[in-house]
């Protein structure tokens, strides 16, 4: 009879991608009164200033309105690197529609995300609506009668090399023009031209001028002034 090890069984993990036995700790905040309308909040080892007046720091609807907004695109841009997927910019822009009676709740919330670089649209949807239907905590934690519409603009960014290689023939004609300006001024075609005539009039090689402004000849009836 052959013997053999005997292998210990394999744990996997389980496919919703939760560790059994770990949950989620409670979130913790605490608020200090510091004067007027306005809160010291502190929460783990963040701090923040909540202000009603929005002043000093953001409303609590305000900060209502950056939760709900940086929850999407924090599950947005992780969803989008772990499929690695080159972002080179993401730019989240939420309006919300309040009530106009008390308690001026959310009624309409609509949040563009603006995305840079060489990323499928269809990624980026996909991203969102995860983060929409499974994964955002804020917006799961809201009434669900508010109406809420997200969309997305993807704008592919330009290759960098093909930057470098237009930034350096732009070099490269500014430099062909100042060394073309140089060697006109400096060349002796430039020197003997009448067009930029010197001061000094030692050279044989220029024209001499009347005081009249005509080249200068013994037919020149006009007296020379002194």
């Amino acid at each position: 009879m052959a013997r053999g090890r005997i292998r210990p069984p394999i744990r996997r993990r389980p496919r919703s991608g939760k560790i059994p036995g770990v949950s989620k700790p409670p979130t913790i905040a605490d608020l200090t009164w510091i004067g007027g309308l306005k809160f010291s909040g502190v929460s783990g080892v963040t701090s923040m200033i909540i202000d009603g007046d929005s002043t000093a720091g953001p409303s609590p609807v305000q900060a209502l309105a950056f939760a709900l907004a940086g929850c999407m695109a924090t599950d947005v841009i992780y969803i989008l690197n772990k499929g690695r997927h080159p972002v080179r910019a993401l730019r989240a822009h939420l309006t919300a529609h309040r009530a106009q009676e008390d308690p001026h709740r959310f009624l309409k919330v609509d949040l563009r995300f603006d995305v840079e670089g060489a990323v499928p649209r269809d990624a980026v949807e996909r991203a969102i609506a995860l983060s929409h239907d499974k994964y955002c905590s804020v917006w799961h934690s809201l009434n669900h009668d508010i109406d809420f519409q997200v969309t997305c603009d993807v704008r592919p960014q330009r290759v960098l090399g093909s930057a470098y290689i237009d930034w350096a023939r732009g070099i490269a004609v500014l430099l062909m023009i100042e060394a073309h300006t140089v060697d006109a001024w400096t060349s002796l075609a430039a020197r003997r031209s009448t067009a930029y005539p010197r001061r000094d009039r030692r050279s044989a090689d220029l024209p001499r001028r009347c005081f009249c402004g005509s080249p200068a000849s013994a037919s020149c009836s006009r007296p020379r002034r002194r």
